[in-house]
């Protein structure tokens, strides 16, 4: 996969331990959460790489989604980057809709297509997440 090609370098990092799939499930999962939980609370992430970084997940997941929905399998990284999705979404919301371009950017991001997907990641989302993913995608009537 491509790499983050922020502006703050250990996310690169984090999203290539992710990508890894020689690495372990669960340090694979804690690299995604990192990346995201840093993503969203470091003021030196930009809008520029946050927006960037939501792309380059979203766009994981969807590939993940073409090879691997129809496969029996555990499927832990999707359910890792699906809620970093979420995640990212729900903190810096603001991000998106302030900006004159947030439809095409969430049409390119294409929530509804994971959300809806037959692996069904929120039912392997944190509660905590999922109310407030569930909250901002009612008030902003998106992933309908």
């Amino acid at each position: 996969s491509s790499g983050i090609n922020a502006e703050y370098g250990p996310l690169d990092y984090f999203w290539s331990v992710f990508t890894d799939v020689n690495q372990p499930a669960i340090i694979r999962q804690s690299a995604v959460m990192y990346l995201t939980s840093f993503t969203n609370r470091a003021v030196c992430v930009s809008r520029t790489d946050y927006k960037r970084i939501t792309l380059v997940i979203s766009s994981w997941c969807h590939g993940y989604i073409d090879r691997n929905e129809n496969i029996k399998c555990s499927h832990a990284p999707f359910f890792a980057a699906s809620q970093a999705l979420f995640y990212l979404f729900s903190y810096r919301h603001k991000d998106i809709f302030s900006s004159a371009d947030w439809k095409g950017f969430l049409a390119q991001v294409d929530l509804h297509r994971i959300v809806f997907c037959k692996l069904n990641p929120l039912r392997h989302c944190n509660p905590h997440i999922l109310r407030m993913f569930n909250k901002l995608t009612s008030m902003y009537e998106i992933v309908t």
